[in-house]
């Protein structure tokens, strides 16, 4: 779950999900679901229209806390310096809608200005069978799977098969 509380100042930092997650593939998505009525005042995510097809991968940054993540990758660009050459995309959403975004796409979102709505929202990551396990430097345990070799698909009690391709 992300939950941004009223009078939440902070921003979620611009980012994108695949290097937090030990996985690597083209076929990576986030799911993210609505639990609340979401708009820019609440802190709705703000999308790099087109960032997925860069071709880069970024450095991933704790969000809280000290950094733990040691793969030696560039940070994310200054992606506020260049709001003038991108396009953004900032969905308002209803209780119930979701948005789908590649695991490469560059996003971020504004604090919770309102004074009286939380930001709820329900988050799960999908993967298609190009995606393979990879346990990079310094993620976080319990994301961790002994049951899967490096290099390996991702067919696990941790990493579960949702549908077969029916080949």
């Amino acid at each position: 779950f992300l939950i941004k509380e009223p009078g939440t100042q902070e921003r979620t930092r611009w980012h994108h999900d695949l290097p937090y997650w030990p996985i690597d593939g083209d076929q990576v998505c986030t799911l993210w679901l609505a639990l609340d009525p979401v708009d820019a005042a609440s802190g709705a995510v703000e999308y790099v229209r087109g960032s997925h097809r860069w071709g880069m991968r970024y450095k991933a940054e704790a969000f809280l806390g000290e950094g733990r993540y040691k793969e030696d990758l560039p940070p994310v660009p200054d992606i506020d310096r260049m709001r003038g050459e991108l396009e953004f995309v900032q969905p308002e959403l209803e209780p119930g809608d979701c948005t789908v975004h590649h695991g490469l796409t560059v996003h971020g979102a504004p604090g919770n200005a309102t004074a009286d709505r939380r930001r709820r929202a329900y988050i799960t990551r999908w993967a298609g069978n190009d995606v393979v396990y990879y346990p990079r430097p310094g993620i976080q345990p319990m994301l961790r799977d002994p049951d899967i070799p490096s290099g390996g698909p991702l067919d696990s009690e941790l990493w579960p098969v949702v549908w077969e391709n029916s080949r």
